[in-house]
């Protein structure tokens, strides 16, 4: 396939932490050369994502406000088959990381890479 007819992939980036924030931005760009919004919360993401729909949405689980969940339960009422790929730092993320595609923090990007290449649509 030629290059210059290559998709590239939209990514949402929600995350409280602007220094994460950040890094994460500049990481997945330089990895992916995607177009990438970011945001600071859930609802400021939940505004735009009617005028633009990402391929992939990568969230921290707990902020201020809403909760990163809360994506997943917008999603599902949508039907739009977006992947979320949550982010954190909590320590008991045992009963839920069956249900979410969660990693930790500090992000390991190596790892984080396989799962946005498995998650993402071709």
């Amino acid at each position: 396939m030629l290059n210059f007819l290559k998709k590239s992939h939209i990514f949402y980036i929600v995350e409280d932490d602007a220094s994460l924030r950040t890094l994460l931005k500049k990481q997945v760009q330089k990895k992916y050369n995607a177009t990438i919004y970011t945001f600071e919360n859930v609802d400021s993401m939940l505004k735009n994502i009617e005028k633009v729909k990402p391929d992939i949405i990568l969230s921290d689980l707990k902020m201020p406000g809403q909760s990163g969940l809360s994506i997943t339960n917008f999603l599902s009422k949508k039907d739009w088959g977006i992947p979320v790929v949550y982010i954190t730092a909590l320590s008991d993320i045992a009963e839920i990381a069956d249900k979410y595609t969660i990693i930790g923090k500090p992000i390991n990007f190596e790892k984080l890479f396989q799962i946005i290449d498995y998650k993402l649509p071709a």
